[in-house]
């Protein structure tokens, strides 16, 4: 039993490798059962319909109801499942919190009750045998981490982030599949202070009508959900006269991207920023690389709302060419913000002169 959970670790502490990860499958069950439709989709095929056929029966359980109520009250949903399942481990047959449960930090998932929360989780983990269920499936997590190896993770370039960012980060980079999770792909780390920095980029998980994994455009999805851990997430840096700029600028994008926004469950204006920095990243990555498609890519991402993102491209290939002026990514926060000001003042004033009588 030992030797099959050590199969889900990665082979070298500091090399970057995948795997499936027990409470990453617990939440997403989780979640599942407690009908998170987000959580609830058929990418993995057989496997969902396995945990469907396993875990259905309890869904009266006290986890599953406070997984409803934590929903309702507090917004966890999306990657806040996530945020909360990188925080358990199972020690000892048990589920408990790493670090005590003070690495969860995610805004929605710390409102809970944590005690009371690990005691139900832990109570589910028991009576539902779900240990079981996830030795049980050990050939299809295999099966599914030799494939993203095979096929992404042999082209990822984990040492741009350094390059690009400027940012050589005492942190660890974690890439787990949720099998659950079919094309929900959510980023998430824990910070805690005397500890590295874990970064994590969780992957859903499809498999196609050959009963093969699919991971499709994975990798600039894994280049994406890393830069999240980069990125910075506040770009005024206590800079009064920056600080009304970037209200104004994202009263205004939120005013006209906001229906947009919330269907991407981008609720916020900072998430918004980082979103687009984050975007706008992984196209600088995509560049470097000579990956094929990047029009379309930049195309997709106007359609989903971020019409801004090509003038924000060009500032970030500005800076990459001028590394000698920006010594790293924050040296050019001042100018995001002034990017982001200028053309909203600009379209709304191409608004207004159009409907000007």
């Amino acid at each position: 039993m030992a030797f099959l959970i050590a199969m889900f670790v990665a082979a070298k502490a500091n090399a970057l490798d995948v795997k499936v990860d027990e409470p990453i499958e617990l939440m997403s069950v989780l979640a599942r059962t407690a009908g998170y439709g987000e959580y609830c989709k058929n990418g993995a095929r057989e496997y969902t319909k396995a945990v469907d056929e396993h875990f259905g029966k309890y869904s009266d359980y006290s986890a599953v109801r406070y997984m409803k109520e934590i929903r309702e009250n507090y917004g966890v949903a999306y990657d806040a499942v996530m945020a909360i399942a990188i925080n358990l481990c199972i020690e000892n047959g048990h589920v408990c919190w790493r670090y005590d449960g003070k690495g969860l930090t995610e805004r929605r998932a710390s409102q809970m009750d944590k005690v009371a929360f690990i005691a139900k989780v832990d109570s589910f983990y028991q009576q539902t045998g779900f240990h079981k269920f996830f030795l049980n499936h050990v050939s299809l997590y295999n099966k599914v981490c030799d494939a993203f190896r095979k096929n992404v993770l042999s082209q990822f370039d984990s040492a741009w982030y350094a390059r690009f960012y400027a940012k050589e980060a005492q942190e660890d980079f974690n890439i787990v599949i949720g099998c659950v999770n079919s094309a929900g792909n959510y980023g998430s780390h824990i910070d805690l202070k005397g500890h590295r920095k874990q970064n994590y980029a969780i992957i859903g998980l499809t498999i196609g009508d050959d009963g093969q994994p699919k991971f499709g455009e994975t990798l600039s999805t894994l280049v994406h959900e890393f830069c999240h851990s980069f990125c910075p997430r506040d770009i005024v840096r206590g800079d009064t006269a920056l600080q009304k700029k970037f209200d104004k600028a994202m009263q205004y994008i939120w005013f006209t991207t906001n229906i947009a926004m919330r269907n991407n469950s981008y609720g916020n204006k900072l998430t918004i920023v980082n979103e687009s920095l984050v975007r706008a990243s992984t196209i600088c990555y995509l560049i470097e690389h000579g990956n094929k498609g990047i029009f379309g890519e930049v195309v997709n991402q106007i359609n989903r709302g971020f019409r801004w993102l090509p003038g924000l491209i060009k500032l970030l290939r500005k800076y990459e060419k001028n590394r000698d002026k920006y010594k790293s990514i924050d040296d050019l926060c001042p100018e995001i913000v002034n990017y982001l000001y200028d053309f909203t003042c600009q379209e709304s004033q191409e608004i207004r002169e159009a409907i000007a009588k």
